[in-house]
């Protein structure tokens, strides 16, 4: 039980709410924009002197001992989402070789999805194809350093996959998938195909603490 004036403590890398959106950097602070007044209101140059958790509405948020995907240091301003689109396209084209160049566009316009899929009803997957040491992992790689909470993984069980998908909404990057045995990649097939949509659910029974698969 909560005493009436105790806030109440959650363990997260951060949340979007209506008016702000705060992300935890790699240094272990958050960075808090304010979506009203478009700019950041607290931690912007995310000083290590700054309060180590964030309160909005009665809630003290404190970020994870240590995050499971590479993060920011500062965050920057951008021009445009057009400029931005634009250099994430140009990153892809200096370190992947590719046999179609449409693809840059569709790498560059799913990392920028990645960011804004509370914006989306239903959203892609990619899945790479092709022979041994033709690129597939070398194009997650370049995935992995850009899209949102990036977790790549050579192997997980369904279990880890729907409690870290449950704890942290992360964009996951799985690799050498027929490594996997058929129940097992069954498994996680049927909880990739509950979670492209929104409304679709995976129901498990797991405990943890909160925040931490």
């Amino acid at each position: 039980m909560v005493a009436e004036n105790e806030a109440i403590s959650v363990t997260t890398p951060g949340a979007v709410f209506p008016d702000v959106i705060f992300e935890q950097a790699s240094n272990g602070r958050f960075a808090v924009w304010c979506r009203n007044e478009q700019k950041f209101i607290i931690n912007d140059k995310l000083d290590m002197e700054a309060s180590p958790f964030f309160e909005y509405q009665g809630i003290r948020y404190f970020p994870l001992e240590r995050l499971p995907w590479l993060s920011f240091t500062v965050p920057l301003n951008y021009d445009s989402e057009i400029r931005l689109l634009d250099d994430l396209k140009k990153f892809f084209e200096a370190h992947l070789d590719v046999p179609d160049e449409r693809l840059f566009d569709i790498y560059a316009t799913f990392t920028l999805a990645t960011y804004r899929l509370e914006d989306w009803s239903v959203v892609p997957y990619l899945m790479f194809l092709g022979p041994l040491a033709s690129g597939k992992t070398r194009a997650l790689e370049g995935l992995h350093r850009l899209c949102y909470r990036a977790i790549m993984a050579g192997s997980i069980s369904a279990a880890a996959l729907f409690r870290s998908i449950e704890a942290w909404h992360p964009t996951l990057l799985l690799d050498e998938t027929e490594i996997y045995t058929k129940e097992q990649f069954m498994e996680v097939r049927a909880l990739l195909n509950a979670g492209y949509r929104k409304g679709q659910y995976a129901i498990r029974i797991i405990g943890s603490e909160q925040g931490t698969p």
